[in-house]
């Protein structure tokens, strides 16, 4: 001790002599030595490492010190010496005495006096008790919270041990590289500590993936507790997410490349992939070492067994998977269609010549088996199993199988199995032997009843297959109607054509436009043979050039119908092909057909997205006097008419009627109809149609149109105004007077983003609140209280009313708003509408 303070005092004396032997010029930009003969300060060399092989950053290091003299035997005799005389001075202060003294270094000396006197109290009040080691972690929690952030994960890093073990020692890495497994250690732990943080995980995969990418080969060096970490964090079960499946298959890959044995969610996931990337026989080997690791401590699940199923099948070997299947089948069927489907394409797929009667024999079987338990679900899937294997008949024997599921009939497949063979005990059914398929014909087996020979039970099939999203395969039912001598319905193409279109993908569009074309040309020629026809044969099909329409086509087609038209319309329309729509349109008269609703519907929204609303007017005013139009037509309609006024104050007026004239058709229209159409159009008429008709009053600025609308759509539709329709007023009345700036609408302001418009809004408003609280109190003043439809009515009141004091500020003297009201409503085509004061009753 007196050493130490000898040498303390001698250094502060040197530093004393140094200080007062060096001067400093005043009023200078450096600090110079003046005794000194160069005032150059001494150069500095800094040490930087590349983090990685080509990597542009550096990071700064330290000179390499001699570490082979700090491993000398002699230095670390000096450092054991070292840490004996520091634990004899830290017993001589009274540290060291609890498990918690590494965590104390990182409090203040206050703190540390404050715990250690709390620690020997305790111990003193209790001297003969030892804390259990869940009481000290508690404590130890409880401390860790008062520290930073900071403090604790040095903490930590220090008190536990590393998940990683040893890298460093075995990989011999830089210091870089040692940055990187600490990084992927902590994430380890971290993903430990928070396993559903999606934002932990997704960093420890990050993390995981540098480390493979600038480190050396070290997957095989990783423990299994860090594989378990990072499988759990990327499972599938917990997280979800093609992303999450990508990153399990990688696992699994670099799981097995390391040469660890696989668990059986990280084998299945290993052999998916696999089979995604086409290495059957690699998965099959997997799939086999897996299933004796599993059998040699228990039981192999019937999942795991079903999917050695799908291997040999894949693997083109029927016969074993058929096996496993049928042994698998007996011990549970909640799953024996998924069973047997792989192997049933697997036989049809063999050489064989046999293949075909195999795959029948399982469809038997698993009839026979699962008895009325079979659902339609499995039926759906048996055909498509067939159909994509050209079994067409074999498909069309198993939808009937499903269309005579709920009765007997001798025409079932199982009956007819039965009395090809002579079998009469239903027990015989349970063993069904593909051999004694051999001895009878599959047409005698797949014969269909009479009754079903028509376009009807096979247009159910293709409704069906359409629904499920599978036109093609449909389509193969129509060849199979040609082949049995059924010639299939127009509405049976036209649904098969319509499916293709919505797919939209480029090959099916293109098959629906052969088809769709090929039906026209059938219907020309149908026409071409009539009395006094002028259409000569093939006229359609030299006149589209630019269309691919098939040159000859070996059966017969049904003619086309209005439905085929406009679907091809609905189309071309969607495509802007207009010169293809012009064609529609010239070859629907000469094949002689009336346009519909949908047809003039869809001719009216293609002006509308041209912008032409002059020519959609016309073309409705042209084609509703030998067309009846329907509900969607008006909507239409006003759709142009909003798009029309949205135009006046930047282009000039077009020959487009006003809203009240539309109104006028509107009405009209409705009135013509019976008391069903009647029904069902008010049963269509929706709240955006009712709000539409109300804008384009309000852009029209057409106060009396408004206030007529509102009571004409509640007597005819009943209707009634909300917020919205209340909002739109308002805008309306706010904006009398103001000026549209005269530019295209994606360089005009909003009219709320005016500052005079704003004024005029919050005025607006208060009128409205104003009158609204005076009607409020005479329905009070009357002790009147208002139900749900008498709401109604009063809201409905409340705006009429606060449009007709708008009115009587901005109208004449004369003719009077009344006047106008009733003028607006003839030409409206509601007159001697009443607009009146509801009748509320208390």
């Amino acid at each position: 001790m007196h050493c130490l303070a000898r040498r303390a005092a001698q250094n502060n004396q040197a530093c004393s002599s140094l200080h007062h032997q060096t001067l400093f010029r005043c009023l200078t930009t450096s600090a110079l030595r003046l005794n000194e003969p160069s005032s150059k300060p001494p150069p500095k060399v800094r040490w930087y490492n590349q983090l990685w092989e080509g990597a542009l950053k550096r990071q700064r290091v330290e000179p390499e010190i001699d570490v082979v003299g700090q491993n000398s035997e002699e230095a670390l005799l000096l450092r054991k010496k070292v840490a004996e005389l520091e634990n004899e001075l830290s017993e001589l202060r009274g540290e060291n005495a609890t498990m918690i003294e590494p965590l104390l270094q990182h409090f203040s000396k206050e703190d540390q006096d404050k715990v250690r006197t709390a620690i020997k109290q305790a111990q003193f009040n209790d001297s003969s008790r030892q804390a259990t080691e869940e009481e000290l972690k508690i404590v130890e929690d409880e401390m860790l919270k008062l520290l930073p952030r900071e403090n604790v994960e040095s903490f930590l890093s220090g008190r536990r041990p590393s998940i990683l073990g040893d890298l460093d020692a075995l990989l011999d890495l830089t210091q870089p590289q040692r940055k990187l497994i600490e990084r992927l250690n902590h994430c380890l732990r971290a993903a430990v500590r928070k396993r559903s943080d999606t934002g932990t995980n997704k960093g420890l995969w990050q993390c995981y993936i540098r480390c493979k990418d600038h480190l050396p080969p070290f997957t095989h060096l990783l423990p299994d507790e860090a594989w378990d970490i990072l499988w759990a964090s990327q499972d599938g079960s917990s997280t979800g997410g093609q992303e999450h499946a990508i990153h399990l298959n990688l696992l699994a890959k670099d799981i097995s490349q390391s040469g660890k044995e696989l668990g059986l969610r990280q084998s299945e996931v290993l052999i998916n992939s696999l089979l995604q990337e086409g290495c059957h026989k690699e998965a099959l080997d997997v799939w086999q070492r897996q299933k004796h690791l599993i059998a040699k401590v228990g039981e192999v699940p019937l999942k795991y067994e079903t999917l050695g199923v799908q291997l040999f099948s894949v693997l083109g070997d029927p016969q074993t998977a058929q096996g496993m299947a049928i042994k698998l089948s007996r011990e549970g069927d909640e799953e024996i269609s998924g069973i047997l489907l792989p192997v049933m394409k697997a036989w049809m797929e063999s050489s064989g010549s046999n293949g075909a009667k195999n795959a029948w024999a399982l469809y038997l079987y698993l009839k026979t088996h699962l008895g009325p338990r079979i659902r339609a679900e499995d039926y759906d899937r048996i055909i498509m199993t067939f159909l994509h294997a050209g079994q067409k008949d074999m498909a069309l024997a198993v939808f009937k199988d499903f269309m005579l599921t709920s009765e007997e009939s001798k025409y079932d497949s199982t009956e007819l199995y039965k009395r090809s063979l002579g079998l009469i005990d239903k027990l015989q059914m349970k063993s069904i032997d593909p051999s004694e398929l051999t001895k009878v014909s599959l047409t005698a087996l797949t014969v269909l009843p009479r009754k079903f020979q028509n376009k009807y039970f096979y247009g159910s099939w293709m409704k069906r297959l359409i629904g499920m999203g599978r036109p093609d395969a449909a389509a193969m039912v129509v060849e199979l109607m040609y082949e049995r001598g059924v010639k299939p319905d127009s509405k049976h193409l036209n649904g098969i054509m319509g499916a293709w279109l919505r797919f939209g993908t480029v090959k099916d569009t293109e098959k629906a436009e052969q088809m769709g074309w090929a039906m026209i040309q059938e219907r020309l020629d149908m026409v071409s043979k009539r009395p006094g026809s002028n259409i000569t044969t093939g006229k359609a099909i030299q006149d589209t050039s630019d269309i691919r329409v098939p040159l000859h086509l070996q059966r017969s087609v049904s003619p086309a119908t209005i439905e085929t038209f406009s679907l091809l319309l609905l189309y071309y329309g969607r495509m802007g092909r207009l010169k293809n729509v012009q064609l529609l349109c010239d070859y629907l008269n000469l094949a002689q057909i009336h346009p519909n609703a949908y047809f003039m519907n869809h001719l009216l929204y293609i002006e509308l997205r041209r912008g032409e609303h002059a020519k959609s007017w016309e073309l409705y005013k042209s084609m509703s006097r030998t067309v009846t139009p329907d509900l969607e037509t008006f909507a239409c309609l006003w759709d142009c008419e909003k798009a029309h006024l949205g135009r006046l104050s930047v282009y000039k007026s077009d020959r487009f009627p006003g809203p009240r004239r539309i109104f006028q058709d509107t009405v009209s229209w409705y009135v013509a109809l019976n008391r069903k159409a009647q029904n069902d159009a008010k049963d269509e008429f929706s709240r955006e149609l009712y709000n539409q008709i109300i804008r384009c009053m309000c852009l029209a600025k057409d106060l009396e149109g408004t206030v007529v609308a509102l009571y004409a759509l509640r007597d005819y539709f009943d209707l009634y105004p909300d917020h919205d329709t209340a909002r739109s007023v308002i805008l309306e009345v706010a904006s009398l007077g103001m000026q549209v700036p005269k530019a295209p609408r994606r360089r005009r302001n909003r009219l709320t983003d005016n500052t005079q418009a704003k004024v005029n809004i919050a005025r607006i408003t208060q009128l409205f609140q104003l009158i609204s609280e005076e009607r409020a109190a005479v329905l009070q003043g009357r002790g009147l209280k208002l139900d749900i439809a008498a709401s109604r009515e009063e809201q409905l009141y409340l705006l009429a009313e606060f449009l007709r004091v708008v009115l009587r500020r901005t109208a004449s003297m004369e003719p009077g708003v009344e006047k106008l009201l009733e003028k607006a409503a003839w030409e409206m085509g509601v007159g001697g509408i009443r607009i009146l004061e509801p009748n509320v009753k208390a």
